[in-house]
């Protein structure tokens, strides 16, 4: 059975990577870089997009950086990215068969960040199987702390109460 949220579409409108130079600069430490358990720093950023004049798009563009706040980070780190990705997401069922507005906004939030996170994971993760180093493999996340404790802007939530079934 189909979900009642389904991506329509979707762009990666950022892509930037960087490999620590080490591989060329001093191979030995290079190679223990790349065999060494670290821990990259990942942080996130979420822009909902609400403005469409079609009934059901729902618009979200998700930013993930890897390591980009540790200084000197191509001597402890193999790799240093960001990546966006914008996705449109479209409701599959009727207005009716939908939760209420603030349900609405939890259930989009959940299924379109997981989303979202997927396509960045798999693209981050092909970006770097070419490179001098073990790919690099974002780790599986759940995000509901983050849509639990997230504020909707007015703007937001009353895109969301468009989108609810009528009271």
């Amino acid at each position: 059975m189909l979900s009642a949220l389904q991506l329509d579409d979707y762009i990666i409108d950022e892509l930037h990577l960087e490999a620590s130079q080490l591989y060329l600069t001093d191979p030995e430490r290079a190679e223990e870089l790349d065999e060494q358990e670290t821990e990259d720093e990942i942080g996130f950023g979420f822009d909902l997009l609400t403005e469409s004049s079609a009934d059901s798009i729902l618009g979200l563009r998700m930013v993930v950086d890897v390591n980009a706040d540790v200084e000197e980070w191509a001597e402890d780190h193999r790799y240093r990215a960001r990546i966006s990705v914008v996705g449109q997401f479209a409701f599959q069922d009727e207005r009716e068969e939908r939760p209420p507005a603030d349900d609405l906004a939890d259930f989009f939030m959940q299924s379109s960040v997981s989303i979202l996170y997927g396509i960045i994971r798999t693209r981050l993760a092909d970006a770097t199987s070419g490179q001098p180093y073990s790919k690099l493999m974002l780790p599986t996340m759940d995000f509901t702390p983050f849509v639990e404790d997230m504020e909707l802007s007015e703007e937001h939530e009353n895109r969301f109460c468009e989108l609810a079934p009528p009271e």
